[in-house]
C-alpha cells in the first residue's frame, strides 16, 4: 500500500487496532441460539415456552435451538398434573462447546381426583360411577380428572343422576337428600305403538268354487259314482269384530277378534238318465283369531273355531250323490305380512269332523279328517277405512269306510272329498 502523506499516520494504527479487537470478538458475537434436548416420563408432554397461548415447541422428547438466557418450560400431558421448570441456555464463547445440547428431564406426576358422595339417604343405597357399583354412602373415592357419571340407588325410589366435571387434583363433593328422590310409581304395563286395530270389519265377496269327490274302490256305480261339481258360484259374507278396541284400557285383548261368516249358493241340479237331484251349498263359520305382532312388518295368527259345510241332495238321485254335512272343529296357524298397503298371508287348518251327515250313515262305520290349504292377500286404502282383497283355498277331506253287510251297493275302503275355491271380496273397517 503505497504512502499517502494526506493521511495522519496516528489514525492508521487505531484504525488497523479496532479492526483486531472486532476480529477477536467475533466468536462471541456470532452465537445467536444453542441446542436443546427435552425429554419427559412419560413420554408425550406438550412444552410450551413462557406461556400456553402460542404454538409450542414440540412433543417429548425434543430437539430444539433456544437463544441463550433463562426461559420457563411448561409440560402438559393429560391425566397428569402440568409442570413448570427453567431451562437455563448459557453463553458460551467456545464455538465447540456451544454446540454441546444443554438437557432437561422431567417426571410428571399423574392427576389424581377425589369423589366425595354423602346424603341422608337409608344404609342399603348403592353408589355407582360411571356404571360400576362403588359400594355405600358415605363415599370417598379417587378418580381421575374428566366427565364422570354419580348414580345414587335407593329401593322404592327413583335413581338420583348427577354428572361432575373434575380437574386435576380436585376434590368434589356430591351431596344426596332422600326428600329429593322422587318415589317409584307402580310399574305400568306397556301399551302397544301405533294405531288401534279395527273395531269392526265387513266383507262382501264371491267364491267360485269346484268340487271333486271320489270313492276308493268302489262296488256298485250305480251307488258309489264320482260326482264332480265344477265352478260354483257362492256369495259370503264375513265380519271381524273386535269391540274391545274402543276401550285404550282393554289393550291387552286388541290382538284377539271374532270372526263369522255366512255362505250360500244357488239351488243347482245333477241328473243322470231319467234321474235328478237339487242340490245346495252352504257354509257358516265362527271362530276366534289372535294375531302376535313380530315388528312393524311380520305376524303370526292363531285361529280357533267351528265350521259347517253343507252339500246337500234333494231328488230321485239324492241316494247316489255325496251328501254331507261337515261339522268341523277348525285349528290353525298362518303367517302375514304388512308391506305398504298390501297385506299377504298363507295359513294351514287341521279340520277336525265331528259330524258327516248322511254319507257316513251309508257305511257301517266311516271316520273322517280334513285339511285346509289359505294364500291369499289384501290391500287396505282411504285411510284403512275400505279394502279390498282375493284369497284362494283348498280343502281337503279323507274319509276310511266299513261297508253294512245289508246294504251291500253302498261297498268302497274309502272316499277323496276336495274342493278348490277363488274369493274375492271388498270391505270396510271401523
Amino acid at each position: 500500500m503505497a504512502y499517502d502523506p494526506g493521511v495522519p499516520r496516528t489514525v492508521t494504527f487505531a484504525a488497523l487496532a479496532a479492526l483486531a479487537l472486532l476480529v477477536m470478538a467475533a466468536p462471541a458475537w456470532a452465537q445467536k441460539t444453542r441446542p436443546v434436548k427435552i425429554g419427559s416420563v412419560p413420554e408425550g408432554a406438550t412444552v410450551h415456552v413462557g406461556d400456553t397461548e402460542g404454538e409450542p415447541l414440540g412433543g417429548t422428547p425434543l430437539e430444539a435451538e433456544l437463544p441463550p438466557g433463562e426461559h420457563t418450560l411448561i409440560f402438559e400431558l393429560d391425566g397428569h398434573v402440568p409442570v413448570f421448570e427453567t431451562l437455563i441456555v448459557d453463553a458460551i464463547k467456545d464455538r465447540k462447546k456451544a454446540r454441546v445440547p444443554v438437557t432437561m428431564k422431567v417426571a410428571l406426576v399423574p392427576a389424581i381426583s377425589t369423589l366425595v358422595v354423602r346424603g341422608d339417604v337409608p344404609a342399603e343405597a348403592r353408589v355407582k360411577v360411571d356404571g360400576k357399583d362403588r359400594g355405600g354412602l358415605p363415599l370417598r373415592l379417587q378418580v381421575e380428572p374428566g366427565a364422570h357419571q354419580v348414580e345414587v340407588l335407593v329401593p322404592g325410589r327413583q335413581p338420583y343422576e348427577e354428572w361432575v366435571e373434575l380437574e386435576g387434583g380436585q376434590e368434589h363433593e356430591v351431596t344426596v337428600s332422600l326428600a329429593a328422590l322422587v318415589p317409584d310409581e307402580a310399574p305400568t304395563p306397556k301399551r302397544p305403538i301405533g294405531p288401534r286395530p279395527p273395531a269392526a270389519v265387513a266383507r262382501l265377496g264371491v267364491d267360485v268354487s269346484w268340487r271333486r269327490f271320489r270313492y276308493d274302490d268302489p262296488g256298485d256305480d250305480t251307488f258309489t259314482p264320482p260326482f264332480d261339481a265344477n265352478a260354483r258360484v257362492m256369495g259370503r259374507f264375513e265380519a271381524e269384530l273386535a269391540p274391545w278396541r274402543l276401550a285404550p284400557a282393554a289393550w291387552r285383548l286388541w290382538p284377539l277378534s271374532l270372526v263369522v261368516g255366512v255362505g250360500f249358493s244357488p239351488e243347482d241340479t245333477a241328473v243322470r238318465g231319467a234321474e235328478r237331484a237339487n242340490f245346495n251349498h252352504r257354509q257358516f263359520d265362527a271362530g276366534l283369531r289372535y294375531r302376535l305382532g313380530l315388528g312393524d312388518t311380520f305376524a303370526v295368527g292363531f285361529d280357533v273355531g267351528w265350521t259347517r259345510m253343507l252339500y246337500d241332495f234333494a231328488g230321485s238321485l239324492e241316494y247316489a250323490l255325496p251328501d254331507v254335512d261337515y261339522n268341523l272343529v277348525r285349528l290353525g296357524v298362518r303367517g302375514e305380512a304388512r308391506l305398504g298397503p298390501v297385506r299377504p298371508w298363507l295359513g294351514v287348518e287341521n279340520r277336525l269332523v265331528a259330524g258327516s251327515g248322511e254319507l257316513g250313515a251309508r257305511f257301517r262305520s266311516a271316520d273322517a279328517d280334513g285339511l285346509a290349504l289359505h294364500v291369499g292377500a289384501l290391500a287396505r286404502f282411504l285411510g284403512e277405512r275400505a279394502e279390498l282383497g282375493a284369497a284362494y283355498e283348498l280343502v281337503r277331506f279323507g274319509w276310511a269306510f266299513e261297508p253294512v253287510d245289508s246294504m251291500p251297493s253302498y261297498v268302497a275302503s274309502g272316499a277323496s272329498d276336495t274342493f278348490h275355491a277363488l274369493r274375492v271380496w271388498v270391505g270396510g273397517a271401523y
